[in-house]
């Protein structure tokens, strides 16, 4: 380019300049990924849900084989509650374990405790985890 040309004409690009935003993954990908979402169904998050589900006789197996397991281990005991104090509450959570080939291993419950019900006091440095060793 020289000095007093018209600087209207622009050499061309070197490399494409293709708008990145417009870019959007291969076709082929799409029915993996419907196809995957389809195949399992959702796992419980509820006891209700639990009891509704077509596989509930499994995962009631599971809550009496986790609760078993509680016992077994000695995990817990049954305590008189503090006046005045708010007990720390738990759930359950669903989990079904499944083999590389996508077949069910196993289904598992797990009752859990929702720390973040805790309030500072008795026993709150204090460090626990009700997990349960088979």
């Amino acid at each position: 380019v020289t000095v007093g040309t018209d600087m209207a004409e622009s050499p061309e690009p070197r490399h494409n300049l293709r708008d990145r935003s417009q870019l959007k993954p291969p076709d082929r990908f799409e029915c993996f990924s419907t196809t995957v979402c389809d195949v399992f169904p959702p796992e419980p998050t509820t006891y209700k849900e639990v009891v509704r589900s077509e596989d509930s006789e499994k995962w009631l197996e599971a809550m009496k084989d986790d609760i078993k397991s509680l016992n077994k281990n000695k995990t817990w005991r049954l305590v008189e509650p503090v006046h005045g104090r708010k007990l720390v509450d738990c759930r359950w959570v669903f989990r079904v374990k499944r083999k590389k080939d996508g077949e069910i291993e196993r289904w598992k419950a797990r009752l859990v405790a929702r720390g973040f019900s805790q309030e500072p006091g008795l026993y709150y440095k204090e460090t626990y985890s009700p997990v349960v060793k088979k």
